[in-house]
């Protein structure tokens, strides 16, 4: 594990102040249980890149179709596992198409 990265529901764009609370109220009390761990925000993850993998645009009703996407383009595969490659995950609201997607590529 070479970080700590914490997110959450970044397939819409609201949830963005709430995953950098949860990292401010958070971030130290992981620090000091995990010293020498940085702790970070994901800050690489491009919604739009990831809609457009399932030849979709950002609307409420995308955001449901992915979320509970069951045909996961290998592309949205690769490009949420090299975001986390390495870390320990801790996510708000994750989106289940995330934790399906994360908990694979454990297996």
């Amino acid at each position: 594990m070479d970080r700590i990265v914490i997110s959450g529901d970044m397939l819409r764009g609201t949830q963005n102040p709430n995953i950098r609370l949860f990292h401010t109220l958070f971030s130290p009390a992981i620090q000091k249980a995990c010293p020498g761990t940085p702790v970070e925000l994901c800050q690489s993850f491009d919604r739009d890149v990831f809609y457009h993998f399932f030849d979709l645009e950002y609307s409420e009703n995308s955001w449901v179709k992915i979320f509970y996407a069951e045909d996961i383009p290998q592309k949205a595969i690769d490009y949420l596992n090299e975001r986390f490659a390495g870390s320990l995950v801790i996510m708000i609201e994750a989106p289940l198409v995330f934790l399906k997607i994360l908990v694979a590529s454990q297996s």
